[in-house]
């Protein structure tokens, strides 16, 4: 039986404010849609991925946190048979697309602490998920990280 872990750490908060900041000022900074069609579709994509992740994997057994929650269970169905972490890629795909549809120094630049903060992130939480499930460690060697069949 998995490990139950109830505390967060103050990296896990530290990482959750980062990537929480980072996603208002992108929202905040300017228009929320892409303006042209291509990244409209790459948003559209992109909701529809972290729709899906999060309809796979039941709604109330994940948290914005790494740490595992209580009634979690390892998901490897859906878009979890090719990444990892599909919600992940479902927020860098948005944000990646908002900011190329309107860019800006200050929007770049808080998209790759975006990019970053969920790769630390992701590194830590994969850390959490070998200790909590049991079959973690073979997922891991059938998928990739976040990009399917490259990383």
């Amino acid at each position: 039986m998995p490990r139950v872990m109830r505390r967060h750490s103050f990296l896990s908060w530290t990482l959750v404010i980062m990537q929480v900041a980072c996603m208002f000022f992108l929202l905040l900074s300017g228009p929320i849609l892409a303006d042209s069609t291509g990244l409209l579709v790459l948003q559209a994509a992109a909701l529809a991925v972290g729709l899906w992740a999060v309809l796979v994997m039941d709604v109330g057994r994940f948290g914005i946190h790494p740490e595992p929650v209580g009634r979690s269970r390892l998901t490897t169905s859906g878009p979890y048979q090719w990444i990892r972490h599909p919600m992940y890629a479902s927020v860098l795909l948005f944000f990646g697309g908002l900011t190329g549809g309107h860019f800006s120094g200050r929007r770049l630049a808080v998209f790759l602490v975006l990019g970053l903060t969920l790769l630390i992130k992701m590194h830590y939480e994969e850390g959490l998920l070998i200790n909590h499930f049991q079959g973690y460690a073979d997922y891991r060697k059938k998928t990739k990280r976040i990009i399917p069949f490259l990383y």
